[in-house]
């Protein structure tokens, strides 16, 4: 099966469809992403471009996608843009993509941008109609992101009730958040959507299986966290298999994950942030 997400910006995906997204790669199946406006100069708290630009595929890398459709539209601006220019660059994403399903923004998201893509995509998805040549669409959804669908603030609007659930489970809702995690400046504190407590309870909310684990043990990072004066120490573990012997096994997907999350912290760690978690000891 082949996926196709149309979102308007950076981390849209991955705050609407991180779950399933990496539990589609991990099964197998393709999973392509077209952004409209990948600068997103309008964002709050947002990065130097090089650095969303390495946020963008450092998460989407973590999640499996295979490639990204760039569009450079203006943010919170798209409403000024000719809908036939929205409609042929998600068109143009289809042709290449060649997907199964489609899944974009629910048109009564508070965020224009998002309802300027998600009518526009609504009109692409109709490509095969008019062109023979270009793979017919199976199936076209719309998903919830958090802190634009739940406010449902327009009442002229149906607004989005789901009827259509993916099974993630605990190890998907946590690499959903370790996605998005590597997007700097997106996630915020409880209560706030973009938390990581408001995600789980989205989980809990829908009735989707989540297993808490809490593991027995250590590591030596808590021994270097006390070394000398202090040390700042994290652990990022692997499940393995037969531990401690001679026939430990782990999942070399587990491992790729790891890898790429230790990349992506290791870019969070300039100075500023170096300050931000002095102060918050």
């Amino acid at each position: 099966m082949k996926y196709l997400l149309v979102v308007a910006h950076p981390d849209d995906e991955t705050l609407g469809a991180g779950a399933s997204m990496w539990k589609w790669t991990h099964e197998g199946h393709t999973v392509d992403v077209c952004i409209m406006c990948t600068e997103a100069k309008a964002r709050a708290f947002r990065p130097e471009d090089n650095e969303l630009e390495d946020d963008t595929n450092a998460s989407n890398k973590f999640l499996g996608v295979n490639r990204i459709y760039e569009g450079t539209f203006p943010n919170i601006e798209m409403n000024t843009v000719p809908h036939l220019k929205l409609v042929q660059f998600i068109e143009s994403a289809i042709k290449e993509s060649e997907p199964d399903i489609i899944i974009t923004h629910h048109p009564a998201d508070t965020n224009n941008d998002h309802l300027q893509t998600s009518m526009a995509c609504q009109e692409a998805i109709r490509l095969f109609q008019r062109r023979p040549e270009v793979k017919r669409v199976k199936e076209f959804w719309y998903m919830e992101v958090p802190s634009c669908t739940e406010w449902k603030i327009n009442n002229a609007m149906v607004t989005f009730n789901p009827n259509c659930y993916v099974e993630v489970g605990k190890e998907g809702v946590e690499a959903k958040i370790q996605a998005l995690s590597m997007y700097r400046g997106v996630m915020r504190p409880y209560p706030h959507p973009r938390s990581a407590e408001y995600i789980t309870s989205l989980a809990k909310e829908n009735n989707i299986k989540y297993q808490e684990y809490a593991p027995s043990g250590g590591t030596d990072a808590s021994k270097a966290q006390f070394a000398a004066s202090g040390v700042f120490s994290t652990c990022l573990a692997v499940c393995a298999r037969y531990i401690h012997s001679t026939a430990t096994m782990i999942h070399l997907e587990d491992m790729e994950a790891v890898k790429a999350l230790a990349e992506a912290i290791v870019r969070t760690l300039d100075n500023k942030k170096m300050e931000e978690i002095k102060r918050n000891m």
